[in-house]
């Protein structure tokens, strides 16, 4: 016995000790298993023309002649011998094809050879077109000073005023602003300051006209002031402070 297993043990340590592997099916027991058929799919990438904006051109070979165009009905474009324009597009693959022909002299012979081409692109999300540039706007003019911003300051001397209004009276910052804000009859700025009982005799024209015109009232609701602007007069109660004043001037005198 010895003997008869020792040969064996022999033979089985001289056999290679690396792993053969191989694959065997499995299987399923129960629940309702059942053979049906799928579909397997192998999908592959491959380059492609993809069109973002339109319009956009597609050119045949130049040289040719009787280019005939084709393109999808749902596509807008216009041919133009061996160009076509693409003006619009549906998203999504088309295909564009061309028939055209080509004429050479051989062997002194003329030889017409017909060419067909063809391309398939992609239109994918289309930028809208670019709107028209709106006109430059035009810049707002300043706002002139009124022409024609005349003043007079109307009081009598037996009224009672205030300190406060008594100092418009003699405000000189009001006297600079009306300096300059004024219009000029001549060289003088036209503004003045009135006594009921005083004439205008020496004041410009226009200064004594506006007198004429809005004295009766103004010395009537004295102390006021006279505001006229553009040959358009209004009457308006003394204001009570310089800084009152100046805003009621500014308002009409900018």
């Amino acid at each position: 016995m010895a003997t008869k297993y020792g040969w064996m043990l022999l033979a089985f340590s001289s056999l290679s000790c690396a792993p053969v592997h191989s694959q065997e099916p499995l299987e399923i027991i129960g629940g309702d298993a059942k053979t049906i058929k799928v579909e397997k799919r192998i999908v592959t990438y491959v380059d492609a023309t993809l069109v973002s904006k339109l319009p956009f051109t597609i050119m045949a070979p130049a040289g040719g002649y009787d280019y005939e165009w084709s393109w999808p009905d749902n596509m807008k474009a216009r041919r133009k011998k061996n160009t076509l324009e693409i003006d619009s597009a549906p998203k999504g693959e088309a295909t564009v094809s061309v028939a055209y022909s080509l004429l050479d002299i051989v062997d002194g012979k003329l030889k017409r050879t017909d060419k067909e081409a063809k391309i398939t692109f992609f239109v994918g999300e289309v930028a809208p077109p670019e709107p028209d540039p709106k006109p430059p706007v035009p810049p707002v003019p300043p706002t002139p000073a009124p022409v024609g911003f005349r003043v007079i300051f109307v009081r009598e001397s037996s009224s009672n005023m205030t300190t406060e209004q008594l100092h418009i009276w003699n405000s000189t910052k009001i006297a600079a602003y009306l300096n300059e804000k004024a219009a000029k009859d001549g060289t003088f700025p036209s503004w003045r300051k009135f006594d009921k009982d005083m004439t205008a005799d020496l004041a410009p024209a226009p200064l004594k006209q506006l007198w004429a015109d809005a004295k009766a009232k103004a010395v009537a609701a004295a102390p006021s002031i006279i505001i006229a602007v553009d040959q358009k007069a209004t009457i308006h109660a003394y204001p009570a402070t310089e800084d009152e004043a100046l805003a009621l001037l500014k308002k009409y005198g900018g």
